[in-house]
């Protein structure tokens, strides 16, 4: 039996949404503030041409660009509220669309993020000293976190796993950020001229039951009321923070996920140094199907813990978030007899567990991780193109005729997570 026909389909309550802390409140208030009656497309309006050039999209793909062009921009004057290094907050992106004071907040899943990573980001800088406090919820710790110390450039200084941070016995512990020597301080980043931000990232592998960890910043006195922010300065730089959410984008679409063939993916690799994480193994590129094709990925975990196949469009988003199945990990997937895991890529249902539904327009951006690797068994994929007529799945994947709940279980898990 699979692994969704093996677990209850249960999904945990909570009594309230992990990221809905009162520093992202605190950044949303300020970050609509700073929109004010304007649209979001209109303060877009001088990055939106650039990105498309930049893209030279198809007439499917342009018709996808006006809701990721809000969310990015979103993204960017949310990074706008929360620049400032003396005055640190922790904001995610990734949150569904919500209202904040009767305004709405768009979703801001972008940037080809994974649907099942919570990003949450510190402005740092070399002068940085501060206390974060976390929690882990009890029997609902994600399944990773990777905590980073990155330059401006998404170099990494320093990462921690779960299993580096010293937990008390009551789920609680303290992470300190600093210039000085960790000393007897084991959940300790060091800062030094070229720190930029921290980078919290949790891997929830089943939203159903794992939460992101609590965090919140430990301060002498109150944040300051959001609405007596001098909007002046951050008008002047908000264009600079969206003009850099969106180039960043683009270098990534440009030079990791269109920079192949379509249809062409390496062996999972792992690289310790630039904009990866050395703790995961990666294999990117883009896929192009016709309607009665299909992309059949085959992989193994290796030492890994998790793995995934997430699309996202050519402007590393995912559309309609809830709608579709963007994304299916190995945690909530189907195995094979042997143990590895078969993932269909395609247009229309073909009837298996393990389908990861592509955009009408049958292209995608292909991010796929192995996450949590130790110095054990490297993991392994494939990939290959077939005509879904003469295809003959796995025993294992075929549903005859079975609803596939998969769909389903992850909506839930996502409202109960990214709310």
């Amino acid at each position: 039996m699979g692994a969704l026909r093996e677990q209850k389909d249960i999904v945990m309550p909570i009594s309230q949404p992990p990221l809905d802390t009162p520093d992202q409140r605190w950044v949303e208030r300020l970050a609509l503030r700073i929109l004010g009656d304007r649209s979001l497309a209109v303060v877009g309006e001088s990055v939106a041409q650039h990105w498309i050039a930049q893209i030279t999209p198809d007439e499917a793909q342009l018709g996808q660009f006006e809701l990721e062009l809000e969310r990015a921009v979103f993204c960017g004057l949310m990074n706008t509220a929360n620049a400032d290094p003396r005055r640190p907050l922790i904001h995610a992106f990734g949150r569904l669309e919500h209202e904040v004071d009767g305004k709405t907040v768009p979703a801001t899943r972008t940037a080809h993020t994974n649907l099942d990573y919570v990003y949450r980001f510190v402005p740092l800088d070399g002068a940085s000293s501060l206390h974060i406090r976390g929690r882990v919820h009890d029997g609902q710790a994600p399944l990773a976190i990777e905590y980073a110390l990155l330059t401006a450039g998404q170099v990494y200084q320093k990462t921690l796993a779960l299993a580096d941070i010293a937990i008390s016995s009551d789920g609680t512990f303290d992470i300190y950020v600093d210039g000085e020597e960790a000393g007897d301080r084991q959940n300790h980043f060091q800062v030094d001229q070229d720190s930029y931000q921290l980078l919290l990232r949790d891997v929830i592998g089943d939203p159903r039951s794992q939460l992101p960890l609590d965090l919140e910043i430990v301060r002498a006195a109150p944040l300051p009321d959001p609405a007596s922010i001098e909007l002046p300065v951050l008008d002047a730089t908000a264009q600079a923070h969206i003009q850099k959410h969106v180039d960043d984008l683009i270098f990534t679409t440009r030079n990791f996920a269109m920079a192949g063939l379509a249809n062409q993916f390496g062996d999972p690799a792992i690289n310790k140094t630039g904009i990866y994480s050395a703790s995961q193994a990666y294999s990117i590129g883009h896929v192009r199907l016709d309607r009665d094709e299909a992309m059949i990925i085959t992989l193994t975990l290796g030492s890994a813990a998790y793995a995934t196949v997430p699309l996202t469009n050519i402007w590393g988003g995912v559309g309609e978030i809830l709608a579709v199945r963007s994304n299916v990990s190995t945690p909530l997937a189907t195995r094979n007899g042997d143990g590895s895991f078969t993932f269909v890529i395609s247009l229309t249902d073909p009837g298996t567990y393990n389908w990861v539904e592509i955009g009408p327009d049958g292209t995608g951006c292909l991010f796929m991780r192995w996450v949590g690797l130790t110095d054990g068994v490297a993991p392994e994929m494939s990939a290959s193109i077939v005509h879904l007529d003469n295809w003959r799945p796995p025993a294992e994947l075929v549903r005859n005729g079975r609803p596939d709940g998969g769909k389903d279980l992850r909506r839930e898990g996502y409202c109960r997570v990214m709310a």
